[in-house]
């Protein structure tokens, strides 16, 4: 540690410090400092590293949005709804195609009932949060970012699965369901079927089970 005289010559004359002998407080020097005869509350290292890793409290405002806003095309609902039932709907398709050699085309002329019961259910839970929080979904879905979920453990990995990523995933399946479609209405195959074996080129159609 410098020299006390040395540490007097680097102060201006507007401001003054003293150093207070105190009992250390978990291995930390308090230092209280005083300007134009103002004390300032001595603070410690440890209490100071504390306040630094606390994340401030999120701010929660009153829910004015409606229905129409949240059924909008530019509302909070519509890209994540159609991109949450393209997560399912790719993932569905893709499985059931590979394990039955089902085309894709096949199965939304048998599966139309399921489809519509299944995006019900996702629909009312998707609003759900909204009803029960009584915070607009746009302002849940703005808050859900990698920064405000960081925490210790499994919980900092998780926190980079937000809002933003959702979007990404849901934005190619959708991508991922129309070329499904697109690839068997072209081809007469489906996407993940290869093509019969008494065709040119053909291989045989892959066993499960």
């Amino acid at each position: 540690m410098a020299p006390l005289h040395a540490m007097q010559a680097t102060l201006t004359p507007q401001a003054s410090a003293r150093i207070v002998p105190a009992r250390p407080v978990r291995g930390a020097l308090r230092v209280r400092a005083s300007e134009n005869n103002g004390t300032v509350p001595s603070t410690s290292s440890s209490s100071l590293a504390m306040s630094i890793k606390t994340l401030p409290a999120l701010t929660w405002y009153s829910d004015t949005e409606t229905i129409r806003d949240v059924f909008s095309v530019t509302g909070p609902l519509a890209e994540r709804l159609n991109g949450r039932a393209a997560m399912w709907a790719f993932a569905s398709f893709a499985l059931t195609e590979l394990k039955s050699h089902t085309p894709v085309l096949e199965q939304m002329g048998e599966g139309w009932l399921a489809a519509i019961l299944f995006s019900l259910l996702i629909t009312g839970a998707s609003i759900t949060p909204k009803l029960l929080s009584g915070v607009s979904l746009k302002q849940l879905h703005d808050s859900a970012i990698t920064e405000n979920m960081k925490g210790d453990g499994p919980q900092q990995y998780i926190s980079y699965f937000d809002s933003g990523l959702e979007l990404l995933l849901g934005r190619a399946a959708m991508v991922g369901v129309l070329g499904l479609v697109v690839t068997e209405l072209c081809d007469g195959n489906g996407l993940m079927l290869a093509k019969a074996p008494s065709e040119p080129g053909g291989q045989a159609l892959p066993t499960w089970g």
